[in-house]
């Protein structure tokens, strides 16, 4: 069982996640509507996956991601995003990232992610 902190704007993306986390049996224990917010609450939290959406207000996904690795290199950061564009999906794993999910996305895939991330 994970601790799984979700970071993005869409309230429904965020509801989403957190019942295909939970089906799993993992927890969510935190949620954040914007980067901002979301580096904040992984400070406080430290869970063991993030899921981070791209395009958010206030600060987008790759700075939250960049943050939280230069606070902990050992975070397990999964990208959600709409953007399939090759440029932007080679920016996010040089940044660290363990795993990148296209939106929309299935069920499968983030327990795919999910797995993934947990064996390192």
């Amino acid at each position: 069982m994970a601790g799984i902190l979700i970071i993005d704007d869409s309230t429904v993306i965020r509801l989403k996640l957190k019942q295909i986390c939970e089906h799993l049996g993992h927890v969510v224990v935190g949620e954040a509507p914007n980067g901002e917010l979301g580096v904040r609450r992984y400070e406080e939290i430290r869970p063991d996956i993030v899921f981070l959406d791209m395009m958010m207000p206030e600060m987008d996904g790759i700075e939250a991601a960049n943050r939280i690795m230069q606070k902990d290199p050992s975070a397990r950061i999964i990208i959600i995003s709409g953007d399939s564009k090759d440029v932007n999906v080679i920016k996010v794993l040089k940044s660290g990232v363990k795993g990148y999910v296209l939106k929309p996305f299935h069920e499968e895939r983030i327990i795919h992610e999910i797995q993934k991330a947990l064996a390192g």
